[in-house]
């Protein structure tokens, strides 16, 4: 290979690195400014509530939550957040008989807290009876 044939891929490798750093700095401004985004979107306490109509729904969605709370009555009502979502589930009638006996919601608000810490895979002292619900 000759120095001229030489000289030529190097430039050749060089504009390539080039425009690869050009891609990556496009791509890391845009991420910067998403990550900017979220966090002025925490920092004003906006959230995002996802009502769920289906247990299993709201088990695959609410696995491994920061926080967790739940009313037993006059229906049980579950709650989850997850960084800026939280996530609502609600047994009514229309929903209650579907779910399989396996997964019935303990009467006992002790025991429920214990089957929703198992169910949801969070420790049981980040399970709340009560309600989890926006600050405005």
């Amino acid at each position: 290979m000759s120095d001229l044939e030489r000289m030529a891929t190097l430039d050749f490798v060089i504009g390539v690195l080039r425009e690869h750093e050009k891609a990556l700095d496009s791509v890391s401004d845009r991420m910067e400014k998403s990550l900017k985004e979220l966090k002025q979107t925490k920092r004003q306490n906006k959230f995002v509530l996802f009502s769920c109509t289906s247990w299993e729904d709201f088990k695959e969605v609410a696995n491994r939550a920061e926080a967790i709370s739940f009313r037993a009555a006059p229906q049980v009502t579950v709650r989850a957040l997850k960084g800026s979502y939280m996530y609502e589930y609600v047994q009514t009638p229309s929903n209650e008989n579907p779910r399989p006996k396996k997964d019935a919601f303990p009467a006992d608000s002790e025991e429920l807290r214990k089957w929703l810490a198992r169910q949801l895979r969070v420790p049981k002292k980040k399970v709340i009876q009560g309600e989890l619900s926006f600050f405005p």
